[in-house]
């Protein structure tokens, strides 16, 4: 996406604080996860790990919530899937009808 700066954001303070800081005080379940997403933070020049509140997150919990059955290899960053329209418009993100 030539992308060389992102912000990663989660509602896991677990998983920001092991990103961020260590994985010594990390969920061995929760390991081979964060180990796989800090590898794929190392590709750009810079990328920073954010908690937010569950409230703030909504966009992303539908995605998640819509599981990857419904998920296709898309990049849709102009034009989101109708179902989220909805979600991003209530977090306050400016988004196509």
């Amino acid at each position: 996406m030539g992308l060389s700066e992102v912000m990663l954001e989660s509602d896991s303070s677990e998983a920001i604080s092991c990103l961020s800081n260590s994985f010594e005080n990390g969920s061995w379940e929760a390991f081979p996860y964060l180990a796989r997403v800090k590898l794929l933070g190392e590709a750009f020049q810079n990328c920073r790990w954010s908690w937010v509140p569950r409230t703030a997150n909504m966009a992303a919990d539908a995605l998640t919530s819509r599981g990857c059955a419904e998920m296709c290899d898309v990049v849709w960053v102009d034009r989101p899937p109708s179902s989220l329209v909805f979600v991003l418009n209530n977090d306050g993100l400016p988004c196509p009808h």
